[in-house]
């Protein structure tokens, strides 16, 4: 049976997240500059072209892309406007990008009242009672954005 030997590797720590990079010193300086994203505001509300509502429901933790992973709440206003899940994780970079490319938009005012009505009140993942908002400012720029 042959002997292990250590290899050299080139590997670099992010000074924002702790991330173990292997690779260049170009690539780990890539992941580096990439901006920390601000986790979206808990009570957002959003929807998808396919009637499917999305709550932020918590602050969540960031992730290895200098995003935040948060819990939502996903309701259908299709299905007789059925809870679907509770606490699935979406990335706010991701909902950021989606909402510059269209994917996801604001919710409709009088589709937000029954939402709020269903959900104000609700319990966050940190326990407290939710506060829906339908708006967001920087999100408003980006969704209007060409």
């Amino acid at each position: 049976m042959g002997k292990l030997r250590p290899i050299p590797i080139e590997a670099y720590k992010c000074s924002k997240c702790d991330l173990i990079i292997e690779g260049t010193y170009e690539q780990a300086q890539k992941h580096v500059d990439t901006l920390i994203d601000r986790p979206l505001p808990v009570g957002f509300v959003y929807t998808t072209s396919s009637n499917i509502v999305y709550i932020v429901a918590g602050k969540g933790e960031r992730d290895l892309n200098h995003g935040h992973l948060q819990p939502a709440i996903v309701h259908s206003l299709n299905l007789g406007g059925r809870l679907l899940e509770v606490y699935r994780h979406i990335n706010s970079k991701k909902i950021r990008e989606d909402f510059r490319k269209k994917r996801v938009s604001f919710l409709h005012p009088n589709r937000f009242k029954r939402v709020k009505l269903r959900y104000e009140g609700e319990k966050s993942a940190d326990g407290k009672p939710l506060k829906l908002k339908r708006t967001v400012p920087s999100l408003e720029k980006l969704a209007s954005s060409k």
